[in-house]
């Protein structure tokens, strides 16, 4: 590295050709200066390199690029099995023979050519076990490579992954003020409180209460108004292969192809999501523990006992699709004093993602709506986190009829208020690539000058984008009966069951 004239990284897999990671993205972390995103959803492994998003860097296979599969972010290197690439170069400063565009640097995925493997083949068995929700993920990758003459060889490489697992979240989304009108003896917190001024009104920044003295602060007691559990259950598919051939004629000729696929369709991917909203003004909520400040200036509760909130249960279908083939042709002669060299690149990805959702929502009333239940936090340990919720009645949909408004496309209104919502959205990327490029170097053999380069390259790229929203209009509600909800699956094992 030091007497390199540019900043680069590489990892190389073992013996047999593989990683054992996860995915290029997992493999990638260990290089400094590439953090993978853990917060990227159904383990896309994006990542950051040299502090900048995905998206300033340019990903290449065997030094060209090539049309990734992305949407609306980076390139999802979860998409690609690590066991079919023979190592991952990543280049931090880029010379003028590197492909254009990558700004924070350019990651290569490298696919040894034909007569460089040695003969033979390998086979591979392995089982990935996910302890949260007891998932097993079982894989197979199998390769071989021969010389068909000591100067022609192919090879051939496939991995499949049955993948299943799941990630699930707790959201505290929203926090606010406890209020007069919902909290019982609410003058046992005035002094969290800002008086009005005497013109009746509330300072700026501040959280008034008639009560209000000022004495312990001025920006009302907090609580987690708002609280979600969410299960993401990911399950589907991915495979990924590559080939190629190579052929020397002559000692000063060499011709290659190499050909790469993937894709990774996660059919059985959802979310299941549970949500209490405790921001009606006709809600009950009433603290059970003290308020404490926090270094924020502001004051907290953790726990709150709460009734006739609203409560949203929804389900989400949400299938994806990610897939890319590449192909690249390569040639190159050279002699004594002359090289050159030439590649074509033909290239297609794919990312579609479709999500389809469905809410049931119970609405306070005037009367109470028959929720109740207690909540905290934990405060500085999840482990003490607590929600429970009673329900009498027990949680049914409405039988109807339901009422649909064109100013509120996804949601039908049931006679009781209750709100049925029809909702989601699909977004599909497709990406064309083709490109040529060609080099002529002499050497020259001085101590000033080495040698003179000159190359071209040519480069057509399309991206086509469409995007689609789903409305509740034409939704047949006089189907809908009691068979329509349904337990969760994971009410027993939700955080481990903890």
């Amino acid at each position: 590295k030091r007497t390199d004239q540019g900043i680069s990284d590489s990892i190389s897999s073992d013996g047999l050709g593989r990683f054992p990671d996860l995915n290029v993205g997992e493999a990638l972390q260990r290089v400094p200066g590439v953090q993978i995103n853990r917060e990227a959803g159904s383990r896309d492994a994006t990542v950051n390199l040299r502090g900048l998003p995905g998206t300033y860097a340019r990903y290449t296979i065997n030094g060209q690029a090539f049309a990734d599969p992305i949407l609306d972010g980076s390139t999802p290197l979860g998409a690609f099995n690590a066991d079919v690439f023979s190592a991952i170069a990543v280049k931090k400063t880029i010379a003028a023979s590197d492909q254009a565009g990558g700004l924070s640097g350019i990651i290569d995925l490298q696919i040894a050519p034909a007569l460089g493997r040695k003969d033979g083949g390998f086979f591979k068995i392995a089982d990935e076990y996910n302890t949260l929700g007891k998932l097993s993920s079982p894989a197979i990758t199998a390769g071989y490579n021969a010389h068909i003459t000591p100067n022609l060889a192919v090879f051939g490489v496939a991995a499949y992954k049955k993948e299943r697992f799941r990630r699930d979240t707790i959201f505290f989304n929203a926090y606010s003020p406890l209020s007069p009108t919902t909290t019982p003896n609410f003058a046992r917190f005035a002094d969290y409180y800002s008086p009005f001024s005497s013109t009746g009104t509330c300072p700026s920044g501040k959280v008034c209460a008639a009560t209000g003295t000022g004495a312990k602060g001025t920006t009302g007691v907090l609580f987690a108004s708002d609280q979600r559990q969410s299960v993401k259950f990911n399950e589907g598919d991915l495979f990924t292969a590559a080939g190629g051939a190579e052929w020397s004629p002559t000692e000063t000729l060499r011709l290659g192809v190499t050909g790469f696929f993937t894709k990774r369709s996660l059919k059985g991917n959802r979310t299941d999501l549970f949500e209490v909203d405790m921001r009606s003004n006709i809600a009950v909520i009433n603290p059970t523990t003290t308020p404490i400040i926090q270094a924020d200036g502001n004051a907290y509760v953790n726990g709150v006992t709460y009734s006739n909130v609203q409560i949203n249960d929804s389900v989400r279908a949400e299938p994806l699709l990610q897939q890319m083939w590449d192909g690249i042709a390569t040639a190159e002669w050279k002699n004594d004093g002359w090289r050159a060299s030439g590649t074509l690149t033909n290239s297609r990805g794919e990312n579609n993602s479709v999500q389809t959702q469905i809410d049931l929502r119970n609405l306070p009333r005037a009367g109470g709506n028959g929720t109740s239940g207690a909540f905290n936090s934990g405060g500085a340990s999840i482990d003490d986190y607590q929600l429970s919720l009673n329900r009498s009645p027990a949680v049914v949909i409405p039988a109807g009829p339901y009422t649909w408004n064109a100013n509120n496309q996804p949601t039908q209104i049931a006679a009781n208020g209750d709100q049925l919502i029809v909702a989601g959205s699909s977004g599909y990327g497709l990406n064309r690539f083709k490109a040529a490029q060609g080099e002529v170097e002499r050497d020259i053999g001085i101590p000033l000058l080495k040698s003179i380069l000159i190359g071209g390259r040519y480069e057509h790229l399309t991206y086509t984008s469409r995007g689609f929203r789903t409305s509740a209009k034409g939704v047949q509600t006089q189907n809908i009966d009691a068979g329509f909800l349904g337990g969760t699956p994971y009410a027993n094992d939700f955080f481990g069951g903890d």
